[in-house]
């Protein structure tokens, strides 16, 4: 059976749960790669190592920004369901159009593939939004400005990179974010991103104890 593919953008990330990684590949038949950070490179790595591996399913984990009136919990950590990116059309601030405004989608699709515009469901049943972004919010009105024109929940750097990968691989995603801090806010002494890249392989780990019992191992 193929494997399960986990994607973690960062090596600062996958040492926050270096053990617990390496346990998840004893156990189960999954693959845990880094994919890089920010909203480019994680495309090219994710591709990569999906025509190299062929998984049955993607699984991205890492930490996020909350916004404030999203109403998650920092330390915690919570599936997206819709994966929107920030930034791609034309203009800035509040003349800021989006390439789906502006009529040009990403890709316009093909025969076997649906167009991809500013945002990507992945089908999964959470409702929950997460906007990637190419910089994190530098402050709470910026955060705010975002949330609002977007209604997204959490920002992060890869995740439409590595969702629009996957829908051009024809590949299904799931995609969890540990809360480490409130968007905006860039005092790390208030982050608590240990904590929240922990919740986050909890939630991986039943998501894969779920699709891959124990007896995948006896694959390897």
């Amino acid at each position: 059976m193929p494997p399960i593919l986990l994607l973690i953008p960062t090596e600062f990330e996958i040492s926050l749960v270096k053990e617990r990684a390496a346990e998840i590949q004893t156990r189960h038949n999954v693959a845990v790669a880094i994919c890089g950070f920010g909203p480019v490179i994680p495309a090219a790595i994710s591709t990569e190592k999906l025509l190299q591996l062929r998984p049955r399913l993607v699984i991205l984990c890492g930490i996020a920004g909350a916004y404030v009136s999203a109403g998650l919990k920092i330390g915690a950590a919570y599936e997206f369901s819709d994966i929107g990116i920030d930034g791609v059309g034309a203009g800035r601030g509040p003349d800021f159009k989006t390439s789906s405004q502006l009529g040009w989608p990403q890709f316009a699709g093909d025969e076997q593939r649906s167009p991809i515009s500013n945002s990507v469901n992945l089908g999964t049943e959470s409702g929950l939004s997460l906007l990637t972004v190419c910089s994190a919010s530098q402050g709470r009105d910026h955060a705010n400005d975002r949330q609002q024109r977007y209604a997204a929940h959490a920002e992060d750097m890869e995740g439409f990179a590595v969702a629009a990968a996957c829908r051009l691989q024809q590949v299904p995603l799931r995609v969890v974010r540990g809360i480490s801090n409130v968007a905006g806010d860039r005092e790390h002494a208030h982050w608590k991103t240990a904590d929240a890249m922990t919740s986050a392989f909890d939630l991986v780990n039943a998501i894969v104890e779920k699709l891959a019992p124990e007896s995948d191992s006896d694959q390897h």
